[in-house]
């Protein structure tokens, strides 16, 4: 489908799925400050995507204000025809391109966490689950994979049994972002690609590796977090991170030598998997 935008859209005090295709879209708000809004971007349109297209996976605005209390969700794509959760390798994530700034405000959240590969599945599904690096268990982990300098892949996703047998659910792992912003990227909010936590009936099962983030901007300013971290729960086997790259034409104040601000962990609960990798 396709939806006919003013120059300036402010969403309020809605959620708002995207699936098909933005038309005359400028200037997007996110949000008040006041009431919380979220927006869902999907990677795959009908309308763009062809065989002789390779824009498939690109939302093309001027600007983008993401509000405080307020979401922009990013959602990958795979080739099986299902938004999330992949399990197929001929899949992508999402590519923002903004001709201005994009500014995330304290408090706003910009997101693909959970959003790559389902539990068990990806190049680097094991228990746990790797990408930026090695999962945390020797004999069963998963492996390194994807760039450095031009991270594109998503996160894979956990196992899906534990060390003893029993049934348990892994996390699935990061999403895929990158970022193409003429002017000032501005984070002072959140902006993340975790591996999910998954869940299990007992503390083992391994949570998901931390996704992709790849961004270009003029500058890159704020002071908020940045991460593309494996998942988080109690008890639960080690992923690793992901990757990130970040890419200014000068610098800009954003701390990104400080692991406070930027972070591709390894995840885990009861034991925690490799770091993954900050270009």
């Amino acid at each position: 489908g396709l939806i006919s935008l003013p120059e300036r859209f402010v969403v309020d005090r809605v959620n708002l799925d995207i699936i098909g295709d933005i038309e005359g879209a400028g200037d997007l708000e996110i949000g008040n400050g006041d009431e919380p809004a979220a927006v869902t971007l999907y990677a795959y349109t009908q309308k763009r995507y062809t065989a002789k297209s390779p824009n498939h996976d690109v939302h093309i605005l001027e600007s983008l204000i993401v509000r405080d209390k307020s979401v922009l969700n990013l959602v990958s794509y795979d080739g099986n025809g299902t938004y999330m959760n992949a399990s197929s390798l001929s899949d992508y994530g999402v590519t923002l391109t903004l001709g201005r700034d994009f500014t995330v405000e304290t408090g706003g959240i910009v997101t693909t966490n959970g959003r790559g590969y389902a539990r068990g599945a990806g190049p680097g599904t094991g228990c746990g689950a790797g990408h930026g690096g090695y999962g945390v268990n020797v004999s069963n982990r998963g492996v390194p994979y994807g760039s450095v300098k031009e991270p594109v892949t998503m996160g894979s996703g956990g196992c899906s049994r534990d060390y003893f047998g029993n049934w348990s659910f892994g996390g699935e792992g990061g999403g895929a972002v990158r970022l193409n912003v003429g002017g000032v990227l501005r984070v002072d909010g959140s902006l993340t690609a975790d591996g999910g936590p998954g869940t299990s009936n007992i503390t083992q099962g391994a949570v998901g590796a931390g996704g992709s983030l790849w961004l270009s901007a003029d500058r890159i300013d704020g002071s908020g977090l940045i991460s593309a971290n494996g998942g988080s729960r109690a008890g639960a086997v080690g992923s690793s991170g992901g990757r990130i790259a970040i890419y200014e034409n000068s610098r800009g104040s954003f701390p990104i030598t400080n692991k406070s601000n930027i972070q591709a962990f390894g995840g885990g609960g009861g034991s925690f998997g490799g770091a993954g990798t900050i270009y």
